[in-house]
């Protein structure tokens, strides 16, 4: 016959109830930061043509499960016609950032736009 004390009660409930639980929500997450922080070559995304003369860039780029050409390209073409007398002199480069490659996962998307 086998006898449990409260000792043994309690450690397999804890086994049970705690370790045994938990294994697969640490896993999960370790396998999550992995592949969220795997290095990555961004440069598809952060080399475009700049010319010599540019003084002034603006930069937008669209959100997650989205493209350039929902909203983004759109607000550089209002960014190209705005009326900002202090930067008549100054030469403007607007670019709209396509990172659609990256922007489609949404484990991946918050890493990869801080990058």
């Amino acid at each position: 016959m086998i006898t449990f004390n409260k000792q043994k009660i309690v450690r397999l409930l804890w086994w049970w109830l705690i370790v045994i639980p938990g294994i697969p929500f640490v896993l999960t997450s370790l396998g999550l930061f992995f592949y969220a922080f795997w290095p990555r070559d961004f440069s598809s995304v952060s080399q475009f043509p700049i010319a010599n003369n540019t003084e002034y860039i603006t930069l937008s780029a669209h959100g997650v499960n989205d493209s350039p050409s929902s909203w983004s390209d759109e607000l550089q073409k209002l960014m190209k016609q705005a009326p900002y007398p202090q930067l008549n002199n100054i030469n403007v480069q607007n670019h709209s950032i396509d990172w659609q490659n990256y922007a489609n996962n949404v484990f991946l998307c918050s890493v990869a736009g801080k990058k």
